[in-house]
């Protein structure tokens, strides 16, 4: 996912966002654009771990440990158990538990760690994109450091919640976004929509995630090309990579809400 490469295009300055939290990623790009408060959503509790322990990395660790700890490409992660205990004075209490576990059960091996299919995808047969093509802050120390100077008064604030879901816990909070990221979640979330108008119900929570939205807000996602779906029949492509999904009509339909 090019992360900085969408935000880029957002005009993120002084802006509220919502965004999935995934690695950590959607958040740190977005503060490295200026925006003003940034809210990480996820249904996977390991994902505010991981997105916790980058962020006060960040904070603590240089532009070279940085990249050492968390790696340079898909598959060479350090994991680097000194670095480890750098970051962890500043990270939340069930992130250290979550951690100091993974490093006692794994005999504080950086190689068995970096390679837990439990816990982190192993993505080393994808195409070669660089961590620094993938993030702007990685992209060089001054970048990384603007970065870490944009989150130095900053807290991460983590949403535990299904897309479905959210929209109530937000309420509760009275929150209100300039931006809502939702990642390729309208893609998971398609193939398992138990629908007979699958698309519209997509619409209805897209409608329905809007109420948080500030005027002009916006919604954010992708979805999978449907070249990926070449040998599937339409029913069974799921319905935001469908042509019929992105069409006038719905797309009127949106924005008019």
């Amino acid at each position: 996912e090019m992360v900085s490469s969408y935000y880029s295009k957002l005009s993120l300055g002084e802006k509220t966002v919502l965004t999935i939290s995934g690695s950590g990623d959607q958040v740190l790009n977005a503060y490295f654009f200026e925006a003003k408060k940034v809210i990480s959503l996820d249904l996977n509790k390991h994902s505010f771990f991981i997105t916790d322990l980058k962020f006060i990395a960040v904070k603590i660790l240089s532009y070279t440990e940085f990249l050492k700890f968390f790696g340079t490409k898909h598959n060479n992660a350090d994991f680097n158990y000194e670095l480890y205990k750098k970051i962890r004075s500043g990270i939340n209490k069930d992130t250290i538990t979550f951690f100091d576990s993974m490093y006692k059960e794994n005999s504080y091996s950086r190689n068995k760690i970096a390679r837990l299919e439990k816990y982190f995808r192993q993505r080393g047969n994808l195409s070669l994109k660089t961590a620094n093509m993938i993030n702007i802050y990685l992209k060089n120390e001054k970048n990384y450091l603007m970065l870490r100077n944009s989150i130095k008064n900053k807290k991460l604030t983590f949403i535990q919640s299904d897309i479905v879901g959210v929209s109530k816990k937000i309420q509760f909070s009275k929150k209100k976004f300039d931006l809502i990221n939702i990642s390729n979640v309208i893609n998971y979330l398609s193939a398992s929509v138990k629908s007979n108008d699958p698309e519209k119900y997509i619409i209805n929570l897209l409608t329905d995630l809007g109420k948080n939205l500030n005027k002009n807000g916006e919604i954010i996602f992708y979805a999978y090309s449907l070249t990926s779906y070449a040998d599937r029949i339409n029913k069974s492509v799921p319905p935001s990579s469908r042509k019929s999904f992105r069409s006038e009509e719905h797309t009127s339909e949106l924005q008019s809400h």
